[in-house]
């Protein structure tokens, strides 16, 4: 990492000094021998691998009036949200009128029952009473005239009929009183038990702590920002975070591009911007295939990537931004050049070596590569001081190109997918065939090397031009142009 951050440091000197000077000095590199590393660099945010989730009560619906500040550290108990519920307030108080209406009604009930008790019995006793001096005129009846008696006879039914009534009506008027009182008592109970749950609710509307913890504010479903007072909230909404702290991950939001790139398993360096000076490692652990877009109303794409935190110096908090350097790939003991030292040259790539007399262009194959390093796999062994800048053509003193047996290993060769890939594009563009065509160097014939690209590579040995007719739309322009040259080129071993 520190050579990566050297040679960052060498490029941004070179190009303030190139941009500063113009007497024709080249800047150059030392190439060295080490492990590439194509490390993608991606920011992302530390969150609790384990959460308590405080929600918004069920059957609730609410404005937030107060909000526990971000970051708080609060004790079981404490107070983490109050809302605010207009209906469900007014519900209850409606539900308040209402029992109060029953209960002057069942008390209106009872005292009328209690009246016409005190009058039914009243009635019983006139009757009783009634009904005695009756049995005493009865003892007379016989000393009467026939129609009197007669008379007498009827009123004496009448008090008895009267008698049956009120008795009666004593049996069956307490099992209708009872009934009446029953079914306000059951309306009052059912009234009491939904302001009960109204109590219950309304005390909800102060939602406290379940535990001591760090408090966290939730995000907002409406958009990607912490809730705040004046934010409405409803049934099982989350409102407050409280993680658990022994443990963290890191939560990454990847372009398109990059989430293509990553893999579970690779292995990822933190730097956090909170605690520069502490370091921590991990590895990716989940890539989900749902994505959301970086910011509201955007197209851009961006999908969620977990990494462990397994090693670290220091535990970080909930929330802290995250740099993730991610180990995409690795090659130990190689060589690799900066990317700007690479150069194209007649279809081939090549870099300039620095000599005595000048610089030496050299052809190369190249490997891995990142987007500002790439593996040379072959042409350049370590120790040699290539030019960050073209040289001028009076400053190349020799040409070297490589044999086109050693060219077609590498980018033939088994596992080397970025050579693999070039090939491919190179036979797609169609700059010339799979051996596309002949030509005469070192007296005898020579096949072109793939796509073309070394068509026409004189041999320097013999003194002959080595022209070629490629096989391909432009082979035959690349081998005379090559041939042309080939006195003053050399080929290389690798």
């Amino acid at each position: 990492m520190n050579r990566r951050i050297v040679i960052l440091i060498s490029l941004l000197c070179i190009l303030f000094h190139a941009c500063s000077t113009g007497d024709g000095d080249i800047p150059t590199y030392i190439v060295e021998r080490g492990n590439f590393q194509h490390v993608l660099r991606v920011d992302g945010v530390v969150e609790p691998v384990k959460v308590t989730t405080v929600a918004c009560p069920q059957r609730v619906e609410g404005l937030i009036t107060f909000l526990v500040d971000e970051g708080t550290w609060v004790e079981e108990g404490d107070t983490l949200c109050v809302l605010e519920s207009v209906g469900l307030q007014s519900e209850y108080e409606n539900g308040l009128l209402i029992l109060q209406q029953y209960e002057m009604e069942l008390v209106k009930l009872l005292a009328s029952n209690k009246m016409n008790n005190a009058l039914l019995e009243s009635q019983f006793l006139t009757n009783e009473a009634e009904n005695k001096i009756a049995s005493l005129d009865s003892l007379q009846l016989k000393y009467m005239p026939p129609a009197q008696r007669k008379i007498r006879e009827l009123e004496l039914e009448v008090v008895a009929l009267q008698r049956k009534k009120l008795e009666q009506k004593l049996k069956v008027t307490p099992v209708i009183q009872r009934t009446e009182v029953s079914r306000l008592n059951a309306q009052i109970q059912y009234i009491k038990r939904h302001l009960e749950e109204g109590e219950e609710m309304l005390a909800s509307l102060t939602i406290l702590a379940p535990r001591k913890g760090l408090a966290m504010r939730a995000e907002s479903v409406f958009s990607s920002e912490k809730l705040k007072v004046g934010d409405n909230v409803w049934n099982g909404l989350s409102v407050i975070i409280m993680p658990d702290m022994e443990k963290m991950k890191v939560k990454i939001f990847a372009p398109e591009s990059d989430f293509n790139a990553i893999n579970e398993k690779d292995s990822v360096t933190y730097i956090f911007d909170a605690m520069p000076d502490s370091r921590a490692f991990g590895r990716i652990t989940k890539k989900s295939k749902t994505w959301k877009p970086i910011a509201r109303g955007s197209n851009v794409k961006v999908y969620d990537i977990e990494a462990s935190l397994d090693s670290l110096t220091a535990m970080p908090d909930p929330g802290f931004t995250v740099t993730c350097n991610i180990l995409l790939r690795e090659l130990k003991d190689t060589v690799f050049i900066p990317q700007i030292a690479l150069f194209s040259e007649d279809s081939i790539k090549a870099v300039y070596v620095k000599d005595k007399k000048g610089f030496e262009m050299r052809q190369v194959v190249t490997g891995l590569s990142s987007n500002k390093e790439v593996v040379i796999a072959a042409g350049l062994s370590g120790g040699e001081e290539i030019a960050f800048i073209r040289p001028k053509e009076s400053q190349v003193t020799d040409r070297v190109l490589l044999p086109d047996s050693v060219v077609r290993k590498y980018e033939k060769g088994v596992g080397d997918s970025a050579a693999q890939q070039e090939k491919k594009d190179s036979i797609k563009s169609g700059n010339g065939g799979v051996n596309g065509g002949h030509g005469n160097g070192r007296g005898g014939d020579g096949s072109a090397a793939v796509g073309g690209r070394d068509s026409g590579s004189g041999n320097a040995n013999t003194g002959n031009t080595g022209g070629r007719t490629g096989g391909g739309p432009d082979g035959g322009t690349n081998g005379g142009a090559r041939g042309n040259r080939s006195n003053a080129n050399r080929t290389i071993n690798n």
